[in-house]
């Protein structure tokens, strides 16, 4: 993924200069995140990524430490350095090298939604021993409740009367094109696990096919990609009930 043309050097103190001496940043051009992102290039190191969130609720932590859990059993972003300071946090990753699956070439898409696939089933397959984090249905609503009015806060509350059990699984929390970085045809890495912990697998494949939709078309989509996807992800069917309610908890978030 590439930064803006112009780039600078950055210094925050601390032991975190060391690791940045060198190299100068470009902030990245995507604004999608509340996160500033700037991408570190040094003449004779890999690249890095700097992530820095100044003020709110925390989220760096909780990747740092999502990322340090995985540690090398999916390929992701390695954490080499996690701090807070005056305010502010700050997470540097190596970076991930490759395409982000929404900007492959047309006739690369095929390839792309094999990876999307594969690399969900990883995630959801992985050992969930110790995963230091939730997700669950309770926690996104815990975090949706202090936005909401008295009015929106029961009908929340007659939404979730139809929430479905959960199967608990690892899953990434905002799972979508822009986060599967691909070297097609194969995966490269998933990125910004600022959400990852134990969830039912389908908020994932709702965040997924809403994903596949928006960037490869609705119609593609569901003559192509999505059967596709679910073909090699190895699910003969959805319950759309499911995915129907996880689809609309994202739509109030």
């Amino acid at each position: 993924m590439a930064g803006e043309p112009s780039s600078r050097s950055i210094r925050l103190g601390g032991p975190i200069d060391e690791l940045l001496e060198g190299y100068r940043a470009s902030r990245h051009p995507y604004r999608e995140t509340a996160a500033e992102v700037y991408r570190l290039n040094h003449p004779e190191k890999p690249s890095l990524y700097l992530k820095v969130i100044r003020g709110g609720e925390s989220s760096l932590r909780r990747e740092y430490d999502v990322l340090k859990w995985i540690g090398v059993r999916l390929p992701s972003p390695e954490p080499l350095f996690y701090t807070s300071s005056g305010g502010a946090e700050y997470l540097l990753t190596r970076e991930v090298s490759g395409t982000p699956t929404y900007q492959v070439q047309p006739e690369e898409k095929e390839d792309a939604v094999r990876v999307l696939a594969f690399a969900l089933k990883c995630i959801h397959e992985l050992d969930t021993e110790a995963c230091p984090y939730t997700n669950t249905i309770d926690d996104r609503v815990s975090a949706l409740r202090p936005t909401l009015n008295q009015v929106e806060w029961s009908k929340l509350d007659e939404f979730l009367e139809r929430a479905p059990a959960e199967t608990l699984s690892f899953t990434h929390g905002d799972y979508c094109l822009p986060n599967v970085i691909t070297v097609v045809p194969r995966l490269s890495g998933v990125i910004d696990w600022d959400h990852g912990g134990l969830a039912d697998p389908y908020m994932d494949l709702a965040s997924c096919l809403r994903s596949l939709k928006y960037n490869f078309g609705e119609r593609e989509s569901k003559e192509r990609w999505i059967p596709l996807f679910l073909e090699v992800y190895g699910l003969d069917a959805l319950d759309d009930e499911k995915l129907g309610f996880y689809s609309k908890l994202m739509a109030l978030e």
